[in-house]
């Protein structure tokens, strides 16, 4: 029996890690209903005391459909890359959890569905930029496993005594991730 292979739009985190060290990376956590996304200079040497992201913020939208609250988060983004000078943009990429009731019931009602076009919309968004930034994917499962949103909280607050509010979390959880400090 052979292993199942990765799908190769996503990236892992040592992939992440070789191509975004020394440059300026966005993590995204996105959603119709709220984006998080935490800007981090990316280190070479991890250290936890220079390891905080640089600016983070949640892009939300009061348009009355998720549709048109994905197109502006997805027009606003791009924005936020260019003010930071970003190189590098990682979305967290949804799938669907075998095991998780709480997965199955998103892909049911459809909101399994919305996020993944969420990210479409928003690695769109970056390549109409016109100018080359790189765009890696990255599943929940790669970079905090079976962690919940607490957990990964309670990560935050241990590797850099900061708490962030909800999507933004996740976006800072990446970032650190990536440099191992998660």
């Amino acid at each position: 029996m052979s292993k199942r292979k990765r799908p190769e739009h996503l990236s892992t985190l040592a992939e992440i890690r070789s191509t975004t060290a020394g440059s300026r990376v966005m993590f995204v956590d996105s959603g119709s209903g709220g984006t998080g996304w935490a800007v981090f200079d990316v280190l070479v040497c991890a250290n936890p005391l220079r390891a905080k992201p640089v600016t983070v913020d949640v892009i939300t939208s009061d348009a009355d459909t998720w549709q048109m609250r994905i197109a502006q988060i997805a027009e606003d983004l791009p924005i936020m890359c260019r003010r930071n000078d970003v190189y590098h943009v990682v979305i967290e990429w949804p799938v669907l959890w075998a095991g998780s009731e709480k997965s199955h019931a998103a892909a049911a009602s459809g909101k399994l569905l919305q996020l993944a076009a969420a990210c479409g919309a928003l690695i769109q968004g970056i390549h109409l930029m016109r100018r080359a930034v790189g765009i890696m994917l990255v599943t929940p499962n790669e970079w905090k496993g079976q962690l919940t949103k607490h957990a990964v909280d309670a990560r935050i607050m241990r590797a850099i005594g900061e708490a962030y509010p909800n999507r933004v979390s996740d976006a800072v959880g990446m970032g650190l991730a990536v440099m191992g400090l998660l």
